[in-house]
């Protein structure tokens, strides 16, 4: 997974996209969002909720749900 603040100052898109062109090129997978606007860390509670959520879900779907501890 590759998340990247398109206006981030410290890690340039352009790396980003030699990464992105060595992932192609040896044909793996991966999956990506970009945030328009954003930095180095992601501000705004809507983008950020969001991103979290993106987390979760990709590591839900590649080791597994979470689990949910009960309190009693």
């Amino acid at each position: 997974m590759i998340l990247h603040g398109m206006a981030d100052d410290n890690v340039i898109f352009a790396n980003a996209t030699r990464v992105i062109d060595a992932l192609q090129a040896k044909s793996v997978p991966f999956e990506m969002m970009l945030y328009p606007g954003q930095r180095h860390g992601v501000r705004g509670d809507p983008r950020q909720l969001q991103q979290w959520r993106t987390y979760l879900d990709f590591l839900d779907r590649t080791i597994g749900p979470r689990s949910v501890s009960k309190t009693d």
